[in-house]
């Protein structure tokens, strides 16, 4: 059975943002013999060599940046089904549990939602959780979470109603502050060719990932290289550290992660809608509550 586990993922994810080994056992406050030995054991257990070693220390070889780039992905899941789980707890307890997708987050409908929501309920205890569209949908059967903010492109369910909330079109390219783009009133889609691509997985948004696909067809758009990225943690992080640019929602423009600028793209238009998702003759007061004020914002 292969001893591939989350600690072994999480001290290459330090190595790679820290730089060395020795950096990484700082943030991680370990000692560097117990980070070296973490990448030991993993190269033994895969067979092939994570790292090239050389006098000047260590770069991933090509399995290792695989491994690297997929890693990331299991630990964002991993704290996803973490997170999800506390809000099953917590609503035991009759407290409010939010699943969001990426949108929901940037969006200030969504915050402003949850800020009523607090106004109103000044003692209730609101975990978010960032989840893409359809993982909200099951954790809402589950009972996992209590409401949901997601991409209005999911099919009709009958255990589960819907409100449309807001239009917030994908139309914006996410760029570093730092990159030579990034003091541009606008762009085109051609000015980004030679840029790498980070582009969300089709899993988590099928729909508006086909119809993005579209949309840079008919813009005779490709992209010399192209990366997906897990969550939109993991595609701030790397988009302010120049990796590439990112497709996001006009919303983007208000209020940019820290280290990114989000400037419009006069040749990229992907309708995208923002919907609130709850379970069907839900009576729980506090989830009806937020329900309320969510509704009572859009309108």
């Amino acid at each position: 059975m292969l001893d591939l586990t989350l600690d072994s993922l999480a001290v290459l994810d330090a190595i790679d943002r820290a730089g060395s080994f020795t950096a990484a056992a700082r943030v991680l406050h370990r000692v560097p013999s117990s980070v070296s030995y973490a990448v030991q054991k993993l190269e033994q257990a895969l067979g092939v060599p994570v790292f090239e070693r050389h006098a000047q220390g260590a770069r991933f070889t090509a399995a290792g940046s695989v491994l690297l780039d997929r890693g990331r992905r299991l630990l964002a899941d991993a704290e996803a089904v973490a997170e999800a789980a506390r809000c099953a707890a917590r609503a035991e307890q009759g407290r409010l549990c939010v699943g969001t997708a990426e949108v929901g987050a940037r969006l200030r409908l969504a915050r402003a939602g949850l800020r009523a929501y607090r106004e109103r309920w000044p003692a209730a205890d609101v975990a978010v959780v960032e989840l893409d569209s359809p993982t909200q949908r099951e954790a809402l059967r589950r009972g996992s979470i209590d409401a949901g903010l997601v991409y209005g492109d999911g099919p009709a369910l009958d255990d589960l109603a819907t409100a449309p909330l807001a239009d917030d079109p994908l139309e914006t390219a996410l760029l570093a502050t730092t990159h030579p783009l990034a003091t541009r009133e606008r762009l085109s889609l051609g000015e980004l060719a030679d840029e790498t691509l980070l582009l969300f997985r089709r899993a988590a948004n099928p729909a508006s990932h086909d119809a993005l696909q579209a949309a840079f067809a008919a813009a005779r758009f490709t992209p010399r290289r192209v990366h997906e990225v897990s969550g939109s943690l993991a595609t701030w992080a790397l988009v302010a550290d120049g990796a590439g640019w990112a497709p996001k929602p006009r919303s983007y423009r208000a209020d940019p992660p820290t280290g990114t600028v989000a400037v419009p793209v006069v040749d990229l238009s992907v309708p995208l809608r923002l919907d609130l998702l709850w379970r069907r003759g839900e009576r729980a007061p506090h989830v009806l509550a937020f329900v309320e004020v969510m509704r009572g914002l859009a309108a």
